[in-house]
C-alpha cells in the first residue's frame, strides 16, 4: 500500500513538473525620447529554457500611459529555438497574432491605453518537443507610448494662449495711438 502512496505522489509531481511553465516575470522602464517630451520607448527580450506552455508578464514600472503601440517578434528555425504565441496582450487588449510557424511578429496597432501597463504573453516554446525539455528559445519586443497630456497641461497651454493674445492685443492698441 505505501508502494502505491508513493507511486501516486510521484505520478502528482510528474503532472506537476510538465504543468508548471517556464514563466517569466519582468519589469521595463521607458526611456524618454530625447526631442519629444511626450514619446517614450522600451525593448526587453525573454529567454525559455524549458519546452512548454508559459505565461510571461512585463509590467512597465513608470507609469506612462497614453498612446501605445507595441510588436515581439520571434525567430525560430529549428525545434529548440521555436516559440508559438497563442496570445498577446497588453491591460486586456489584444495584440494582432499571425500565423504560427518559425518566424512571428504580433503587434498591437497604436491605441490608447490607460495605465499602468501590464503586458500579458502566452505561448508555447518548443511546441514540437516534450515539455520540460532543456531549450533556449526567445522573443523580444518593443513598446512606444506618446503620453496623453494632463489636464493642468492644457489649462496651462490655454493661460498662456491667452496672455500672448493680450499682449498682441495691447500692442494693436498702443499702435493706434
Amino acid at each position: 500500500m505505501k508502494l502505491t502512496h508513493a507511486a501516486i505522489a510521484a505520478a502528482f509531481a510528474a503532472v506537476a513538473g510538465v504543468a508548471s511553465a517556464d514563466d517569466q516575470n519582468i519589469n521595463v522602464t521607458f526611456v524618454p525620447d530625447p526631442d519629444s517630451t511626450t514619446n517614450f520607448s522600451a525593448g526587453w527580450g525573454i529567454t525559455h529554457q524549458a519546452a512548454g506552455a508559459f505565461t510571461d508578464t512585463i509590467t512597465f514600472t513608470d507609469g506612462v500611459s497614453g498612446t501605445f503601440a507595441s510588436s515581439l517578434v520571434t525567430v525560430g528555425f529549428m525545434d529548440q529555438t521555436n516559440i508559438d504565441f497563442t496570445s498577446v496582450s497588453v491591460n486586456g487588449q489584444s495584440y494582432t497574432l499571425g500565423a504560427t510557424g518559425p518566424i512571428e511578429t504580433p503587434y498591437f496597432e497604436p491605441s490608447v491605453v490607460g495605465g499602468p501597463l501590464v503586458l500579458t504573453v502566452t505561448g508555447i516554446a518548443a511546441p514540437a518537443l516534450t515539455a520540460g525539455t532543456a531549450i533556449s528559445a526567445s522573443y523580444a519586443g518593443t513598446a512606444n507610448v506618446t503620453a496623453v497630456p494632463e489636464p493642468e497641461s492644457y489649462a496651462l497651454m490655454l493661460a498662456g494662449l491667452g496672455v500672448v493674445g493680450l499682449l498682441a492685443r495691447r500692442r494693436r492698441a498702443e499702435g493706434r495711438h
